[in-house]
C-alpha cells in the first residue's frame, strides 16, 4: 500500500535539554535519521515531510544526506515556538502530494520496528 509521512521534528525539546531530532543514537544516526531508515526500509520512494522549527539550519546541516532523497521535504515550522505538534503536522500534511494515508510519526518515537509500520499502514 502507498503512503506518504509527517515527521514532526520542530520543537526545541525543552524538557530533554536538546533539539530531539540532533539526538543521537549512535556515531552515525540520530533519532532523525533512524525514523526515516525505517520509512526507507518500508519503501524507498514515500513522500516524506520532515518538519523543523528550533536549530533548523544545523538539522538540515548534519543531516545533508537526507537531503540526496527527492522524495524528502523540508519544512519549516517559523511559530514553532508558539504551536503545538498538531500544527506542524498540518504543515507537513499541505507539504505532501496527498495520494494516500498518511502517517504521523514524532521524532521522539524511535526504535520501532519497520515490520509493525508495515501492519499499521
Amino acid at each position: 500500500m502507498r503512503f506518504e509521512a509527517v515527521i514532526c521534528a520542530a520543537g526545541g525539546g525543552t524538557r530533554m535539554g536538546k533539539n530531539k531530532a540532533l539526538c543521537q543514537l549512535s556515531s552515525d544516526e540520530t533519532f532523525l535519521s533512524s525514523i526515516v531508515s525505517s520509512i526507507r526500509s518500508i519503501s524507498h520512494d514515500a513522500p516524506i515531510a520532515v518538519v523543523i522549527g528550533a536549530q533548523a539550519e544545523e538539522v538540515k546541516s548534519i543531516h545533508r544526506s537526507l537531503c540526496d532523497d527527492p522524495n524528502l521535504f523540508w519544512v519549516e515550522n517559523l511559530s514553532w515556538q508558539s504551536t503545538h505538534m498538531l500544527d506542524s503536522l498540518m504543515l507537513g500534511l499541505y507539504a505532501l502530494p496527498r495520494h494516500c494515508i498518511a502517517l504521523h510519526w514524532p521524532v521522539d518515537c524511535i526504535g520501532i520496528a519497520p515490520a509493525d509500520i508495515a501492519r499499521l499502514i
